[in-house]
This record gives C-alpha cells, structure tokens and sequence, in this order.
C-alpha cells in the first residue's frame, strides 16, 4: 500500500498492520520507546517494515491483563505511526515510532499471525480560534500555578506551552508528559475535535489537583495521628516516672491495663466502649489518691459489670413459671398473676415488647427476687 494512500485525508478505509500495546497511548506529534514481545505483535511490525513503509497502526488494549486480545478488548480510537527506528533481540523487538494521527479503528483480523487493523481517519473540525486561544491560556495558567503538575514537564517544552505549540497539539504533548493513567491519556486520544480536547485534557488537570489535595490531606491527618501517639505515649511514661518517684504503687496502672484487656477481648457495644474510654482518659489524669480517681474507677467497673453481651431466654413454660414462683413466694397473688399473664400473651403472640413492671412495697416483701 503506497505511504500517500495512507497519509490521504478521507472517509474511505484502510488496512495496515496493528501493533497493540498495554499500559501505553500513543499521540500524534509525539514519539515513543516500544518493546514488543507477543508474538503477534513482533509479526505486525515486521509487516510494516517489510511492507507498509513502517507505517503503523498502535492502539491500546483496555485490559493489560489479556494476553490474546479481542476487537472488544481494545480501544477503538488509535494512533496511524512511522517506526523511526528498531532493534531485535531474542523474540523481542523494541521500536521507536513517532504518531502521525487519531485514526478510528472499525474492524482488526488476525492473518498469518499478525493483526491488521481497518481504519478511517476522523472528521475534520472547524477551527473556533477564540475558544482554543481561551481553553489554551486556562491550560497554561492552571499548569503554572500547580507546582506538582509543573514539574512533570520538562523546562524546554514548559517554556513553549501557549507559543510554538499549535491549540491542537498542546493537549497530545502536554498529555506525553504528566503522570496519567492509561484511562485519561485514552480520553484525550479519542477526541477528534481540537477544541474538545482541549477541555478534556483540563478537566484531567482539575482531577488530578483534586487527587493531589486530598494525598496531601490524608498525609497531613496521618502526620498529626502520629505526632498525637508519639505526644500521649511520651506523657504516659513521664507520668509513670513521676508515679515513681513519688513512692504511689502500680495499682492504678494496673486497674487501666485491666480495663482495657476486657474491652479488646469482649463485644462490648461501641457506645459503651466509647464512654468507659472517656471515662479512663479522666481517670489516668487524676491523682491515684484522690476521691474522684476511685469514684471514676467504680463506675468504669460498673459499667464493664454490666452483661451487655450476655442473653438469657424465657422461659414459657407457664406451669413451669407458676410452680417456682409459689415455692419461692408465699402470698402475692396479684404480682404472680400479672407475671403469668405477661409471659402468656407473649408465648400467643411471639413477638412482644417487655413492659416496665414496677414492684413497690417495704424491704424485705420480695421485690428483688421477683
């Protein structure tokens, strides 16, 4: 096929050897290091060399996973190339080539070993200067003042963004540069439109700022969680020393030890934890012989005492119920009655709230064991 076919501008389709890549995005304008291994993929470049006058297609495969991709498994836009240069070693060959123009792929065929891939080139667009001259002076100024993005982009190229790079190449070379994953560099290369590349490629810019901030956020809580622990562990043992010298005895430390082995090794409920944790907090502040130290240590433990995670079931057993209420309660019939009849409309009905029963009378009459 002669190199001016090829280079021809039009809707009509055309087939060249298919070279696909993992992990990498070919631009127009831009050149690439390819090091091809799959056999299949060493086959088509021998192809285009021997017989397309190096011209190539390259697209990347959506899944780098995939070792015998699929029409489905790549990406339907790709990059028409020359190979500028190649080296074989082994069953490797490594290339340089250098993008031509977005071509949109309709159909590829494995022949003799090697894909071939049927292309149409993409609509021309009218230029709307005014927007790209607009959409370029946002890009620049956005990449000027981002340090973080600024510096993926070498000096000599930086210094000639807005200038002697065309509105329709700045995204493609600015694109070659920055640290972006195969997914963005895709969405630039799919754009025909030199205008809605453009807006792609700052929207891109806006995502990774928004990624950066948040790293640098997340950095900066971990940095404070660890300055905190390093602040609150120095203090425990300085607290201990001075424990210490005063002559007070390890009780205390030991009462905290305790409390907290019982809240790792059992299921307490978070709202439970999170005030017995407070409550700890309170009590390693206060001096050991003070009365509020040993009233807070006596809640703590009331708290822990309290079975939150143990369950008993009823017993329905309603003759059962009878029978050990009056061998254990002589008289009050009414207050048997009323527990009895509870218990009864409970085993009717299998799903009823617990009442509030309320036992009153002088000590001694049976409210506790009731």
């Amino acid at each position: 096929m002669p190199e001016s076919e090829i280079k021809q501008e039009s809707s009509s389709s055309l087939t060249l050897p298919l070279l696909i890549v993992r992990s990498l995005v070919v631009f127009p304008s831009v050149s690439e290091n390819i090091e091809a291994s799959r056999d299949f993929s060493v086959k088509s470049i021998e192809l285009a060399q021997s017989e397309t006058n190096n011209q190539i297609v390259i697209v990347s495969q959506k899944d780098e996973n995939i070792d015998n991709p699929e029409f489905k498994d790549i990406y339907d836009v790709g990059t028409l190339c020359k190979i500028v240069s190649s080296t074989s070693s082994d069953s490797r060959v490594k290339i340089r080539v250098v993008g031509s123009k977005r071509v949109k792929i309709t159909s590829i065929v494995n022949k003799d070993g090697a894909f071939f891939g049927t292309f149409e080139f993409g609509e021309s667009y009218e230029e709307n200067v005014l927007n790209e001259v607009d959409l370029v002076k946002k890009i620049v100024d956005f990449i000027s003042s981002n340090p973080s993005i600024a510096h993926s982009i070498p000096r000599s190229s930086l210094s000639q963004l807005g200038k002697g790079i065309s509105p329709s190449e700045l995204p493609d070379t600015i694109a070659s540069f920055l640290p972006l994953n195969n997914s963005q560099r895709q969405r630039i290369l799919n754009q025909f439109n030199p205008e809605n590349r453009l807006k792609e490629l700052l929207a891109i810019l806006n995502e990774i700022k928004s990624s950066a901030e948040i790293e640098a956020d997340l950095q900066n809580k971990v940095r404070v969680s660890a300055e905190k622990s390093q602040k609150e562990y120095f203090l425990r043992e300085k607290m201990k020393a001075i424990r210490q010298e005063l002559g007070e005895s390890s009780d205390a430390a030991s009462s905290e030890d305790k409390v907290k082995e019982k809240l790792e090794k059992n299921p307490y409920p978070e709202n439970v934890k999170a005030k017995i944790k407070s409550e700890l907090k309170r009590y390693e502040m206060m001096p050991e012989a003070s009365l509020e130290s040993s009233l807070i240590m006596s809640y703590i433990e009331t708290l822990l005492s309290v079975p939150w995670f143990e369950k008993t079931e009823d017993d329905m057993d309603l003759n059962h119920v009878k029978k050990v209420l009056d061998e254990d309660h002589f008289g009050l019939e009414k207050v048997k009655k009323r527990i009895i009849e509870y218990l009864a409309v409970k085993k009717m009905t299998g799903n009823l709230k617990a009442p509030i029963l309320c036992f009153y009378g002088p000590p001694g009459c049976g409210k506790t064991s009731l």
